[in-house]
């Protein structure tokens, strides 16, 4: 496997990757008809517009397995009101619903915190769905701890959903 930083050629394989992990992670979580309304050619220009904005302080990383772009996160400045200057956020991680428990997850989250690391920042954040338990035991085998009392309702894709934050100390 390689990790790797996004290009703008990744834009389609990212675009896919977010959208099925989206359909099949939270099919269980949120309105079937929400998920079924996801595009991936939407998703395809979104990510080709992010991925060519050399301005943007997002960074994406995507995990290769056999020539084949299997997952990718993404990180950039903390979008919390309260965040201070050296806190980052972990704004995504994806991994294709076939290459999920092979250590893909682990290697782009391991990859992103050293980046961010490097970046100067001392503390990360991020949200995961609440009821998402899976991800949400993840990160924490990963060292990141939930914030006591940070439920709060956000609107993704026309979707509402409740979500928790992370966070996790770099010192």
């Amino acid at each position: 496997m390689i990790i790797r930083p996004a290009d703008i050629d990744d834009a389609q394989a990212i675009a896919t990757i977010h959208v099925r992990s989206w359909q099949h992670a939270y099919a269980d979580i949120l309105p079937e008809d929400g998920l079924d309304a996801l595009s991936i050619d939407q998703r395809s220009s979104q990510w080709a517009g992010w991925l060519q904005d050399e301005s943007s302080p997002i960074q994406t990383l995507v995990a290769e397995s056999d020539g084949n772009v299997v997952g990718f996160c993404s990180w950039g400045p903390s979008q919390d009101e309260d965040a201070e200057p050296d806190t980052v956020m972990l704004y995504s991680i994806y991994v294709l619903p076939d290459s999920t428990s092979k250590g893909v997850g682990s290697a782009l989250l391991e990859a992103a915190e050293v980046d961010m690391i490097a970046s100067g920042a001392v503390c990360g954040t991020l949200h995961v769905l609440e009821q998402n338990t899976s991800t949400r035991e993840f990160y924490e085998r990963h060292g990141w701890q939930e914030e006591p009392d940070s439920a709060q309702v956000e609107h993704f894709y026309g979707m509402e959903m409740t979500t928790v934050q992370y966070r996790k100390s770099f010192i």
